[in-house]
């Protein structure tokens, strides 16, 4: 699991297979059917190693407030998490409510949720809503794809060609080309990321 997590952080989640990661491990590709059935039992127990790395973060966090201060710092783990790992992020909901890591900060989450009065099915979508969320905010960081050998080359060049789209048909984005493609506050955007989502979700709570 832990190379095929690091193969995914450097490279992409479409780089993981099977016969890619018995030729890191030197074994056979036939080896790794002993540890998972197929590509698909690999990639849910990426997702469980996520959870279980999430489990831990919270663990080490300092404990909040009120239900909604503890629920952005549940949120602010995972995505501290999925930070670290962003090739594999969008692995996240595949083991969520299959591993005990998983199931136990769902069950954390909605517990929070539903202390507030919101009823199952809103208390449910605001899960929802958070994982969704903290997935999205990672996985589409302005500049913060998988890096290549290229990728500060990629990065330099849409930056160019938006700074250089004519002024009277895009201001905006020409005067904003190096926030589009480059995030200059990494802990800022992620911290803000969190903070929009469930500050939204405690507004709309009972709307």
């Amino acid at each position: 699991m832990d190379r095929a997590i690091d193969v995914a952080d450097s490279e992409g989640l479409e780089a993981v297979t099977m016969r890619r990661l018995a030729q890191e491990l030197r074994v056979s590709p036939m080896a790794l059917y002993w540890h998972c059935a197929d590509k698909d039992a690999l990639l849910a127990a990426m997702s469980e190693r996520l959870w279980d790395e999430t489990a831990a973060e919270l663990d080490t966090a300092p404990p909040a407030g009120d239900d909604w201060s503890e629920l952005h710092r549940l949120t602010a783990c995972l995505v501290a998490v999925l930070r670290r790992h962003r090739g594999c992020a969008e692995l996240a909901p595949l083991a969520v409510l299959t591993c005990e890591s998983g199931l136990a900060l769902t069950e954390r989450a909605l517990t929070l949720l539903s202390a507030d009065g919101l009823p199952p099915e809103r208390a449910a979508e605001s899960a929802h809503f958070l994982l969704a969320t903290a997935i999205t905010v990672v996985s589409t960081q302005p500049g913060g794809q998988v890096s290549l050998e290229d990728h500060e080359a990629k990065i330099r060049a849409k930056r160019v060609a938006l700074a250089s789209l004519p002024q009277d048909r895009y201001p905006h984005v020409a005067a904003m080309a190096a926030l589009l493609v480059d995030c200059p506050d990494d802990d800022g955007y992620y911290r803000r990321g969190v903070d929009f989502v469930v500050s939204g979700l405690r507004a709309q709570a009972h709307v």
